[in-house]
């Protein structure tokens, strides 16, 4: 990737500013999933931005093609969104991370169905919670000649019980970059992980993992199967 100009280069290399650590643990689990199964060796992914995960993948060996509309900051593969994206290939894995948000909410279904069209397997996606959270983390090495080191995260999350937010849809029809604000979070007013789990499920989806990045949880990843019809 070459340096275009400072402004540019400075936002390239924002994943690794020291106020985005506890983001950065996302990009790790956005490659984790392709690397650590050995039946994924293919990845289409929807929104590459600034491409710390294709640069993950492609290191260990999987085959990664990126597509984004926006090829003046980034470079993908090919320019698109996801609903005007064409390709006869399939791929294992067909990924958005922290994409789909930046569409209207009745626009997911969609988005959905034109994902799981792209794969021959999993859905992997990340998304914005705008419910409440509580995480601990603990790591500690007091005694390690007999108990080792050892760490563990925990996460508590919920919904909001009060001023559960409204997205201003109106006001973003009227906005030239329609793709810059967050049209919808799960845990909105009207859109729980319950009814999200209900609409991966009526196009024929299910949930394999859903979780929190311990550390931002803020970000909530599922990754989907494609159910196997029982004649199969």
């Amino acid at each position: 990737m070459q340096k275009k100009s400072n402004k540019h280069y400075s936002y390239l290399s924002n994943d690794f500013n020291l106020n985005r650590r506890e983001q950065f643990l996302s990009i790790f689990y956005q490659a984790r999933e392709a690397i650590i199964n050995p039946n994924i060796i293919s990845m289409l992914e929807f929104g590459i931005g600034r491409g710390s995960t294709l640069a993950l993948v492609k290191h260990f060996g999987v085959k990664h093609t990126g597509v984004d509309f926006n090829d003046e900051l980034f470079e993908p593969d090919h320019v698109s969104t996801i609903l005007n994206y064409e390709d006869n290939n399939k791929y294992d894995m067909v990924s958005a991370f922290q994409v789909l948000e930046h569409n209207p909410l009745v626009e997911l279904k969609d988005h959905l169905i034109k994902m799981k069209s792209l794969s021959n397997k999993y859905v992997f996606i990340s998304v914005p919670y705008s419910g409440r959270w509580m995480s601990f983390n603990f790591n500690y090495n007091l005694f390690p000649s007999r108990f080792g080191r050892a760490s563990k995260s925990i996460v508590f999350t919920f919904p909001r019980l009060f001023l559960k937010k409204k997205r201003p849809i109106e006001e973003y029809l009227k906005r030239e970059d329609k793709y810059n604000p967050h049209w919808w979070e799960i845990g909105d007013k009207g859109f729980s992980k319950k009814d999200f789990s209900i609409l991966i499920n009526s196009i024929g989806l299910e949930i394999n993992k859903s979780f929190h990045n311990e550390f931002f949880p803020y970000h909530l990843f599922y990754l989907m199967e494609i159910k196997q019809k029982k004649n199969e």
